[in-house]
């Protein structure tokens, strides 16, 4: 008897173990980036606000508020950005990256996303909308349903198909081009893609597309870091993003920047890393890295007084960059050279902390800068700057 009843505790946990239920859901991705609200029920679970760091899985559905967009990144490398007023289903995602092999179906029921493929086989990426089925052989567009339940498809690079669930031809999508079905019965029509599609009221319109274009982006395929979001106290209004006539050179080597291993010096930072940076509403999100911008103190000293280096000191250490550079301040991102001490600037943990002097005339060195995804803003010498 003693030897029967380990067997039967056994069977009774295996059959546990293999109850629908029970079966732990596999992380297909990552949440990058949300704006307003967004909510995600998973297989088994309840409904949950989507925020930034949270994994998704497979059979996920997920849904924006009207003024709110959500940006993933699949284990792949796909980067995917879901618009206002949409609900999307991950319906299957399976991808091995060993082998190169796997398969990924999604299911847009209302609203729009952009699509920009990493990894995944393109063969085995398949979009359904309420009135089309979408084939994926290129890397950039983006699906839209639309209010009457037409579906339609603009492709940036690459090329789709678009099967009408109705019946009727296939149609191919070339770049620059839009495709459109409904459920009339009539065939699909394509035109040229109007020149403002680019994904507007999608989360980054201004900074996002404005990097990611219709070439689509180069990303590189390190991870994103498995760690929780950054604490961070959003300021009471959203943070604008530097305004785009702020040409700055950079920080001196020895700076150090937050990245998702802990502190390192600007120097030693690679393209593809992880550092921490803005969303689009003030709340701290990881960003990675895009390049590295490297300028010479030849170079420095043939730029006018404005751009040469100068010393913040906060909070008793010193930060050294160009005197055109952009930080991050309670009113607003200011150029260091122009601050006074006692202005305050906003530090890595939302907090303000007060500038205790500042030092014009310092000798030329080379100097550095990072290009960030999506929001261009990181932490350098404890306080937000401009990327």
């Amino acid at each position: 008897m003693r030897h029967v009843l380990p067997i039967i505790v056994a069977i009774m946990l295996l059959l546990w173990v293999f109850q629908p239920g029970a079966v732990r859901a596999q992380n297909i991705g990552a949440v990058e980036e949300v704006r307003s609200e967004a909510f995600a029920t998973a297989p088994s679970a309840a409904r949950a606000r989507v925020a930034v760091a949270r994994q998704v899985v497979s059979n996920e559905a997920i849904e924006t508020a009207r003024d709110a967009a959500v940006g993933l990144r699949f284990i792949d490398q796909t980067v995917f950005r879901i618009g206002p007023d949409s609900i999307v289903t991950l319906d299957r995602y399976v991808f091995d990256g060993g082998r190169g092999s796997g398969d990924m179906a999604l299911n847009l029921s209302r609203g729009a996303f952009r699509f920009i493929s990493g990894s995944m086989p393109k063969a085995g990426i398949a979009v359904r909308t309420p009135t089309a089925l979408i084939g994926v052989r290129g890397t950039d567009f983006l699906v839209r349903v639309t209010a009457n339940g037409a579906t339609q498809v603009t492709v940036f690079e690459g090329s789709v198909t678009i099967e009408p669930l109705v019946g009727g031809a296939v149609l191919a999508v070339a770049p620059g081009q839009r495709g459109s079905v409904d459920d009339s019965g009539a065939p699909p029509n394509l035109e040229a893609a109007p020149p403002d599609e680019s994904g507007a009221g999608f989360m980054g319109s201004d900074s996002l597309n404005s990097q990611i274009g219709s070439s689509g982006p180069r990303f590189n395929q390190s991870p994103m870091p498995s760690l929780p979001p950054p604490v961070f106290v959003p300021p009471p209004t959203p943070v604008p993003a530097p305004p785009p006539q702020f040409k700055t050179l950079c920080f001196t080597g020895d700076t150090l920047v937050a990245t998702s291993t802990g502190p390192r010096r600007i120097d030693a930072v690679l393209p593809g890393e992880w550092v921490l940076g803005l969303g689009e509403e003030g709340h701290a999100a990881w960003r990675r890295v895009r390049g590295v911008q490297r300028h010479g103190s030849e170079e420095l000293r043939s730029k006018p007084a404005a751009a040469q280096l100068v010393a913040l000191r906060i909070a008793g250490r010193d930060l050294r960059l160009t005197g055109d550079h952009p930080v991050l301040t309670d009113t607003g991102w200011r150029r260091a050279g122009l601050l006074q001490p006692g202005d305050w600037l906003r530090a890595e943990d939302g907090s303000l902390v007060p500038l205790q002097q500042i030092r014009h005339g310092l000798a030329p060195e080379a100097v550095f800068n990072l290009d960030v995804e999506m929001f261009p803003a990181y932490v350098a010498g404890g306080i937000f700057v401009s990327g």
